[in-house]
C-alpha cells in the first residue's frame, strides 16, 4: 500500500510547470555606454555603484543579467537573518541557474580554462551579481591576469592539490599586480617563507578574508597582523600545516587578536595563554579551535570571556575539553547569544557529559548543535528525556555510538522545530532504522543524513515504512548496503524528495529505474556512485522531470552521445560532476559546449 501511495502522489507532483527547455544564450557583450561601465567594473571591482547602473540598463534592455546583478547586491548587503533576504536570494538562483554558463563563458573559455578537465571543485564562482571568484591550480596562474580582463575578479583560491612539493610558484603569485584586486585569498605553502612572500606582494592592498594553511610560528602571526593588507580582515582562516608542531603560540595569538575579525579559525597552533586575547576579541561573532589542547580551563575561560557575548558559532574540534569544559560551556550565562556548537573529535562528549551539560544548560538561543563522541544509548536517552535541546533546528549526532538502542531511544524525542538530523556512523541496523520510521524524532525533518550505518536489505525496508518519508526533501545513504529492495522501498515513499545522495551500496543503478518510472519527480540533485547503465540513464534524463535537475554527480563506466544530448537540454542543470567514466564519440565536447564552467571531472588533469 506504501508503494502504491508514494507513486500516486508523484503523479500529481509530476504534473507542476517545468522549467523550460534551455536554449544556448549569447554571452554577454556590451555596446555603447553598457560597454563604458563594464570597462569601470573591471577596473575597480569594488565599485558597486557603477554596478547598479549598469544593472538598470540592462533590466531596461530585457537582459536577466541586470535582475540579477540587482538582487544579488541586494541580498548580499542584508544580514543572514533578514527577512527580506530570503525571497531575493532564491528568485537569484532561480535567475544563476538558467543563464550560468553564457555568464561563466567569458572566463571559462581562456586558454587554461577551455580544455582542461577541471577537478570537483568549481573554477569559478558569481558573487554580488558577476563572476568575482577565480580557483586555479598552482599551475593556472598565468590565468589571472587573463581572468581580470573579462571579469571583475576579487576572490582568487589556488588549487595546489598536486603540487608535490612545487614551491616557487608562490613568487609567481606575489608579483602579481591582479592582487591589487583581490579581496579574498586561499592558498597553500609547503614552508612558511612560502607564505611569507605572498603576505609580503606590494601589490596585496586590502584582504577581507584569508585562508592559509602553512607551517606556522608566532612570525607568521605577526606578519599578518602587522600587513597593511589584512589590517581590514573580516575573516581570518590560519592552519598550521605542521600540527602539533610549532604554531602561531600565545605571542602569535595576542597579535592576532589586535585584527577586526568576525570569523576567526584557528587550527594546531598551541594558543596556550594567547586564549586570554583570542577571547577579549570584541568582533568575534564566530570562533573555530581545533587540534589544541584547551582542556577544561581553556572551555571555562571561553565561557565566562565577556566579549563573547556576541558570539553566534562556537567550534571546537579536537581541544580535550573534558567534561568540566563541557559543562562550563553548556551553562554559561555569557554564550547565550550562541546560535550554533559544534564539538567534535576529542572533546570527551559521552553520554555521561551530555547528561550533565543538559542538567545545567543554559544555550536558550541554540538553533544547532554537532558532536562527534561515544553517546551511546545514555547519552540518546539524556537527549530524550530533556527539554533542552528542544529548539534545536538542526541536530548533528555523528559517530556517536548510538546503535539500535541508542537509535530507539533517541528516535523518542520530539522537538518541533527540528528539519535537519545527521545521525551517520553509528551502526544503526533493522530495529534501529524501524524506530527512527516510527518514532516522532523525524516528523518535520527535511533534511536527514544516515550515511555509513550499514543497516542492509532489511534496514532499508524498516525505515521505507515511515510516513515521514512523504515530505523528505534531501536524504544521504552512502554506505548502507540496502540493496535493490530496500532502497527501492524508501525512494516510492518519496515523491517529495529534492537531493538524494547515494553512493557505494549495493544497489547500482536502482535510483535511476526509481526516477525512470516516475517515483522522483521533485528531484533536483543526484549524487549517485556505484556505476550506471546506458538504458536507465537515457531513459531517465528523457522525461520532463528530469528539467528540473540542478546538480548531478555520477560514476559511471561509459557515457553515451544520446545521454549528452539529453543532458544538454536541461534549463538548470549548475553542476555536473564525472567520476571515473568514459565518453563515447562526440559525447564530452556535447558536454562541454553547453556545460563550459560547470563541467568537473575525476581524476583531473593533474598537468593543469
Amino acid at each position: 500500500m506504501a508503494a502504491v501511495r508514494g507513486t500516486k502522489k508523484a503523479k500529481v507532483k509530476a504534473t507542476a510547470p517545468a522549467p523550460a527547455e534551455y536554449r544556448p544564450a549569447t554571452p554577454p557583450s556590451f555596446q555603447g555606454e553598457a560597454a563604458r561601465l563594464w570597462q569601470r567594473i573591471l577596473d575597480d571591482p569594488d565599485d558597486l555603484a557603477t554596478r547598479r547602473i549598469l544593472a538598470d540598463q540592462l533590466l531596461e534592455q530585457g537582459d536577466p543579467l541586470g535582475e540579477y546583478i540587482q538582487l544579488a547586491t541586494q541580498a548580499d548587503e542584508m544580514g543572514a537573518d533578514d527577512l527580506r533576504r530570503a525571497p531575493l536570494v532564491e528568485r537569484a538562483k532561480t535567475l544563476r541557474r538558467r543563464n550560468i554558463v553564457p555568464w561563466l563563458h567569458a572566463v571559462a573559455t581562456l586558454a587554461p580554462f577551455a580544455r582542461a578537465r577541471q577537478p570537483q571543485k568549481p573554477r569559478f564562482a558569481l558573487h554580488r551579481g558577476l563572476v568575482e571568484e577565480l580557483s586555479p591550480t598552482h599551475r593556472m596562474l598565468d590565468a589571472v591576469p587573463l581572468a581580470a580582463t573579462v571579469a571583475p575578479i576579487r576572490r582568487l583560491a589556488i588549487d595546489s592539490a598536486f603540487a608535490h612539493g612545487e614551491d616557487g610558484w608562490h613568487g609567481r603569485l606575489a608579483v602579481m599586480p591582479a592582487l591589487s584586486r583581490i579581496r579574498s585569498l586561499e592558498f597553500t605553502a609547503e614552508r612558511e617563507e612560502s607564505a611569507l612572500e605572498v603576505l609580503a606582494s606590494p601589490h596585496l592592498r586590502r584582504l577581507e578574508r584569508l585562508v592559509l594553511t602553512a607551517p606556522a610560528t608566532p612570525r607568521l602571526a605577526e606578519a599578518i597582523a602587522g600587513s597593511e593588507a589584512c589590517a581590514q580582515l573580516v575573516e581570518l582562516r590560519l592552519h598550521n600545516r605542521q600540527a602539533g608542531v610549532g604554531g602561531i603560540g600565545a605571542d602569535g595569538a595576542a597579535a592576532l587578536a589586535r585584527l577586526p575579525c568576525r570569523v576567526l579559525a584557528l587550527s594546531g597552533h598551541g594558543l596556550g595563554d594567547g586564549l586570554h586575547a583570542i577571547a577579549a576579541m570584541p568582533t568575534l561573532r564566530e570562533l573555530s579551535i581545533a587540534n589544541d589542547k584547551l582542556g577544561p580551563a581553556g572551555a571555562a575561560l571561553l565561557a565566562k570571556a565577556p566579549a563573547l557575548a556576541q558570539l553566534r558559532k562556537l567550534e571546537l574540534v579536537h581541544c580535550e575539553l573534558g567534561q568540566k569544559g563541557l559543562v562550563a560551556l553548556a551553562s554559561s550565562p555569557v554564550l547565550g547569544r550562541l546560535r550554533a556548537l559544534a564539538l567534535h573529535g576529542s572533546n570527551g562528549v559521552n553520554g555521561k557529559a551530555m547528561a550533565a551539560m543538559l542538567a545545567g544548560w543554559a544555550l536558550g538561543g541554540l538553533t544547532e548543535l554537532r558532536t562527534h563522541g561515544p553517546l551511546r544509548k545514555e547519552g540518546a536517552e539524556a537527549i530524550a528525556g530533556s527539554t533542552a535541546l528542544d529548539g534545536l533546528e538542526r541536530v548533528e549526532l555523528a559517530g556517536a555510538g548510538l546503535k539500535d538502542d541508542g537509535a530507539a531511544a533517541l528516535a523518542r524525542w520530539a522537538p518541533r522545530g527540528l528539519v535537519d538530523v545527521d545521525l551517520s556512523d553509528n551502526g544503526i541496523g533493522v530495529d534501529g532504522m524501524g524506530a527512527l520510521a516510527d518514532g516522532p524524532l523525524l516528523a518535520r525533518v527535511r533534511t536527514l543524513v544516515l550515511s555509513r550505518n550499514k543497516c542492509g536489505t532489511e534496514g532499508g525496508k524498516a525505515l521505507a515504512r515511515a510516513t515521514w518519508l512523504e515530505h523528505l526533501a534531501s536524504l544521504s545513504l552512502y554506505y548502507n548496503w540496502m540493496g535493490v529492495l530496500g532502497v527501492r522501498a524508501i525512494l516510492e515513499r518519496m515523491p517529495e524528495a529534492e537531493e538524494l545522495f547515494m553512493g557505494e551500496n549495493n544497489y547500482g543503478v536502482e535510483p535511476l529505474r526509481a526516477a525512470a518510472g516516475g517515483a522522483l519527480p521533485m528531484l533536483r540533485k543526484l549524487e549517485l556512485w556505484g556505476g550506471t547503465e546506458e538504458a536507465a540513464l537515457e531513459n531517465w534524463l528523457g522525461l520532463d522531470d528530469t528539467r528540473r535537475l540542478r546538480s548531478l554527480r555520477l560514476r559511471v563506466g561509459v557515457f553515451s552521445d544520446r545521454a549528452a544530448e539529453l543532458m544538454s537540454r536541461l534549463p538548470e542543470l549548475e553542476d555536473l560532476h564525472f567520476t571515473f567514466c568514459t565518453f563515447n564519440g562526440r559525447s564530452l565536447d556535447i558536454l562541454r559546449e553547453r556545460f563550459a564552467g560547470v563541467l568537473g571531472f575525476w581524476p583531473a588533469d593533474e598537468a593543469t
